[in-house]
């Protein structure tokens, strides 16, 4: 029996909005959360998202960035460390200059 075309219009069926597969969304951001602005990462995800949803991922930026942190402030605190003992040496040396030029 042939269908009619009023059978046929798409209209007629209901098709509903695909559901996000948070699991999946949730795993990229934390596999690929270097490479992804943080902001307009959590701004896109849905606004009833638990914060239990995302915890994974923003621990492992919390981790990152903390990581980061330590390492910039410990090079910092070797290249201030290095300056001062150059300009201990400096120092020594000019007064060691100093004095001779004033004992000759």
């Amino acid at each position: 029996c042939p269908m009619s075309l009023e059978a046929l219009r798409l209209d007629k069926f209901k098709l509903e909005e695909p559901k996000p597969d948070m699991g999946a969304a949730i795993d990229i951001l934390v596999r690929h959360y270097k490479h992804i602005d943080v902001k307009e990462a959590l701004r896109l995800l849905p606004e009833d998202t638990k914060l239990q949803d995302v915890e994974e991922f923003m621990c492992a930026i919390l981790r990152d960035r903390t990581k980061d942190s330590r390492k910039k402030l410990t090079f910092k605190s070797l290249n201030l460390s290095d300056n001062l003992k150059v300009k201990s040496q400096k120092m020594f040396y000019q007064k060691d200059k100093t004095n001779r030029n004033s004992d000759g």
